[in-house]
């Protein structure tokens, strides 16, 4: 009995123990994968056995479908980079090669597999097949399109909107001189598996051509900071990628192109003396640039010992003292030159015509280039010659050219609307009153018969130096028309001129040493209306005033010590300063005593007859000097009473407190008081004192505009201006005494007033509970 228990005991234990190895055997394996890759990126693919994955060993392969064989071991590959990790459960696929061929150059299924032994058994099983889609870098631009990665519109702080025709070149104008910074971002995929499991990198290289140079700003396409200086700045914003260690290049574009204008002119100078450039107004900043003895300058502001100026395609500052200024002179941009083009067998035109109307053509000349001449009269163009148009433009009184600081010509021609031309300033005439511009023709051919299609061009409404014209209809042979079936043909500088505005002049302003108009439309100076400020007297307490603007300008004028007015103290006499309302007095000199005093004579100081000792036995004499009540402007005192025999001081008539300090009754001056509210024109703010009403100067400026709206007085030109100024209420008084003692007296005054309200109401209350 006993042997039959062991024996079954013995066929339980294997029974149990059957089931392990033919599962070991047995085993099966299942897979996971990105259903999506790169080329050149790093994307694993996962099999799994369970939990013991160490007991296994991996052979990853890749169908290449080339003969027999076609499932090819991954380690074969003679590229380096086409795997990584194929003795494990997963597989870093780098870049799809095999047996040295490509794996895939477009959208293609790629199967995958991996075949797992069992390290104890050394039984083998194949995962079923992976299919990748494998996305060459060929495809990098179709497959960021289709997921809308784009660079954003591009910008710049401190200029307007930037506009494009093409979403590609962008176009802004910024004010030459002043520091700018760039900006463009970009917007990358969102939630995507491909993109998102990718060792994918997306950067914003920055590229600033100016002046012929480019130069690299590596700063991520955000915030790249910039000083504008020449005439045109280019930048290239390029969306570069990289995938893993391969350089995938650039998949966008965007250009950003800067115009640079300089601010308002104002006037202009002439060097004195060789001189530098400064970026800021201060003697130790960085020299932008060196400016020659005798070479002119835009001015755009004089006031102080600083002017801003533009020389050589920079805004700077520069000593006033070092130049010459002359009033603005108003400056032609651009001129549009119209002519008749060459054609074989014409004859060449003799005249043509040029806008703006602030110049004139003076001369026309045609030369053949084709054989180095000039052309005779008579003469008639030939075919396959090419020419060269030479027009002389005259500015009319009043204008000139641009011209930059070395003189060499700035504005700017074109021919018929549509040819760019080279212009210079006419050595032969004044500088900055004659252009030349000349176009060269080539290989003139023979007219053909041209039917014209009319293109609409809008009406364009006048400024106040610019004309406008009407609407009309422009053909490319430059012929224009006043109706769309070309039938009423018309000449553009007769028919389509709408003169110019002109300007609407404001109130009187300016600065520190000028003043001038401004146009109320366009905010720029009026010509003619600039001058130096003049007129008025100066004072040691008030700059003299300028007889046509009404501004204070200039400098205090010194104290006038007059020897008729003398101040005395117990101390000495010293001339005082005879200007009115001025209490000042000059270094104070010790009193020369006379005789000594007797019962009758006090002894007095010889030159001023101050009385230094009174008469012994003196009886004082009390005289009585009334209160006087302190003013924006001027001293008042309180009570206080003299001896009309010596010098001494008391606060009562009986004599009994005397002074010893004189200056402890003097009431200084309250200083004027300004409230919250402003008044102004169309070009200044000033605020009034609420107590004498009189207009406080160091309240006065010009508007600081923002968004059309003076933001410290809230002045918009929109906005009708105010019939009656809105009283202003007090607050913080601007102090212009000599301390602000005097006005410690406020609080105390508001206190008492509240606490007498108290009083009365609660004896009100009193008498009515007893009643």
């Amino acid at each position: 009995m006993k042997k039959l228990v062991l024996l079954l005991a013995a066929c339980l234990l294997f029974g149990l123990a059957m089931p392990a190895g033919a599962n070991e055997d047995r085993f099966e394996v299942g897979q996971t994968w990105d259903d999506s890759i790169l080329a050149g990126g790093i994307y694993d693919m996962y099999v799994w056995v369970g939990d013991n994955a160490e007991d296994y060993t991996y052979q990853w392969q890749v169908d290449t479908a080339f003969g027999d064989g076609h499932w090819c071991d991954l380690e074969d590959n003679a590229d380096p980079c086409g795997y990584a990790g194929t003795d494990t459960y997963h597989l870093q696929l780098i870049t799809p090669r095999t047996n040295g061929y490509i794996i895939g150059t477009g959208w293609e299924d790629i199967p995958f597999r991996c075949v797992v032994t069992s390290k104890k058994t050394g039984v083998s099983v194949a995962s079923a097949s992976m299919f990748m889609q494998v996305f060459t870098s060929d495809d990098l631009t179709d497959y960021m399109a289709k997921k809308g990665i784009e660079l954003y519109t591009p910008s710049v702080e401190g200029a307007g909107k930037a506009t494009t025709t093409d979403d590609i070149t962008y176009y802004a104008s910024v004010e030459s001189g002043k520091p700018a910074t760039f900006m463009c971002g970009f917007k990358p995929p969102q939630n995507d598996p491909l993109m998102g499991r990718s060792d994918m990198m997306g950067n914003v290289e920055v590229w600033i051509t100016e002046d012929g140079k480019t130069v690299r700003r590596d700063d991520g396409g955000l915030y790249t900071p910039y000083t504008i200086g020449k005439n045109t700045v280019t930048v290239e914003f390029k969306l570069h990628y990289t995938l893993g260690i391969h350089d995938l290049g650039y998949y966008q574009t965007k250009t950003l192109k800067l115009s640079t204008n300089e601010p308002t002119v104002i006037g202009r100078g002439t060097a004195k003396q060789q001189m530098s450039l400064l970026k800021e107004p201060y003697g130790q900043s960085q020299v932008l640039k060196t400016i020659p003895k005798g070479a002119m300058v835009h001015v755009h502001t004089n006031s102080g010992s600083w002017y801003k100026v533009s020389y050589g395609g920079y805004v700077g500052y520069v000593a006033g003292s070092s130049l010459n200024y002359e009033d603005y002179v108003p400056v032609i941009d651009h001129v549009d030159v119209t002519v008749a083009e060459p054609v074989a067998g014409a004859l060449p035109a003799t005249s043509c015509t040029v806008s703006p109307n602030s110049c004139t053509a003076t001369y026309v000349d045609w030369m053949d280039r084709t054989e180095n001449r000039f052309m005779d009269p008579g003469e008639r163009f030939q075919k396959g010659h090419a020419y060269r148009l030479i027009v002389w433009a005259a500015a009319k009184d009043g204008y000139e050219f641009k011209l930059d600081g070395n003189d060499n010509m700035l504005t700017t021609a074109i021919i018929n609307g549509k040819h760019p031309a080279f212009t210079t300033r006419a050595y032969e005439q004044i500088i900055g009153k004659v252009v030349e511009i000349y176009y060269d023709f080539a290989n003139v051919k023979e007219e053909i018969p041209h039917t014209c299609s009319l293109t609409p061009v809008s009406r364009v409404e006048p400024t106040c130096t610019a004309e406008g014209h009407q609407a009309y209809y422009k053909c490319s042979c430059g012929k224009t028309y006043a109706d769309a079936a070309g039938t009423q043909e018309v000449s553009l500088s007769v028919w389509g001129v709408i003169p110019a505005k002109g300007h609407k002049e404001g109130s009187w302003t300016g600065n520190g040493t000028h003043h001038y108009k401004k146009c109320t439309v366009c905010l720029t100076v009026i010509p003619g209306t600039n001058a130096p400020h003049s007129g008025g007297n100066a004072t040691c307490q008030q700059k003299p005033t300028c007889a046509t603007c009404g501004m204070q300008y200039g400098q205090l004028a010194e104290h006038k010590w007059s020897e008729k007015k003398l101040y005395q103290e117990d101390a000495g006499h010293a001339y005082a300063c005879e200007y009115p309302s001025c209490a000042a007095h000059d270094t104070l000199t010790p009193h020369i005593p006379g005789p000594e005093a007797t019962d009758t004579e006090p002894q007095k100081c010889t030159v001023c007859q101050y009385i230094i000792t009174p008469v012994k036995n003196h009886t004082h004499s009390y005289v009585k000097m009334e209160a006087k009540a302190a003013t924006c402007l001027s001293d008042g005192n309180s009570e206080y009473y003299t001896c009309s025999g010596c010098q001494q001081w008391w606060l009562d008539a009986a004599g009994t407190k005397p002074i010893a300090d004189k200056t402890s009754v003097i009431l200084p001056a309250l200083g004027h008081f300004t409230g919250e509210h402003w008044q102004f024109n169309e070009e200044t703010h000033w605020q009034s004192c609420v107590v004498c009403m009189q207009s406080v100067e160091e309240g006065r400026g010009s508007h600081t505009f923002e968004e059309g709206k003076c933001q410290i007085c809230g002045y918009s030109a929109d906005a009708p201006m105010p019939t009656v100024p809105a009283q202003p209420q007090p607050t913080t008084p601007a102090d212009h005494g000599r301390n602000g003692s005097a006005k410690q007296w406020l609080l105390p005054a508001l206190v008492a007033l509240v606490c007498f309200g108290a009083a009365v109401t609660t004896t009100v209350i009193i008498l009515k509970k007893k009643g």
